[in-house]
């Protein structure tokens, strides 16, 4: 990231919704030192055997206290051939409100090269994904 973008907040990631084909791997907050605009860029990471073609997404900006601005951004990645473990969206912005420092962010949508649709349930829970814990830690010997 060049002196251009001012870092304003970091989204806890990665996130995993139960069933979704695609991990949030990463996102933040950039201010445009130049413009004074807004972006949310995040970076999502394919968990599928298949590769995804187009990706739907729901953003809500929030304030300085976590407040919800207005009302959701729906944004679509098109285009897109992601094979499994590839990463995607990173160089893609999705502007924000002025007074946005903070947002979260849900899939709403995947769309496969074999024109298969996943969509989120309505109300899933989109939450940290668990840490990886070593095997040493889990077994009661270390001959194992």
């Amino acid at each position: 990231m060049s002196d251009r973008f001012e870092r304003l907040f970091t989204l806890e990631a990665p996130l995993y919704s139960k069933g979704c084909p695609v991990i949030v791997s990463a996102g933040a907050l950039l201010k445009d030192t130049q413009t004074g605009k807004l972006l949310a860029q995040l970076k999502y990471q394919n968990i599928s055997a298949k590769t995804i073609k187009a990706l739907s997404v729901s953003i809500t900006a929030l304030d300085i206290a976590g407040r919800v601005l207005q009302e959701d951004i729906d944004h679509s990645y098109l285009d897109l051939s992601a094979a499994r473990d590839e990463m995607f969206g990173q160089k893609s912005a999705v502007y924000l409100p002025e007074d946005s420092r903070g947002f979260t962010v849900r899939i709403t949508e995947a769309v496969f090269d074999d024109k298969q649709l996943w969509s989120a349930a309505s109300g899933s829970v989109w939450a940290l994904f668990p840490a990886q814990k070593e095997i040493s830690n889990l077994l009661n010997s270390d001959d194992l």
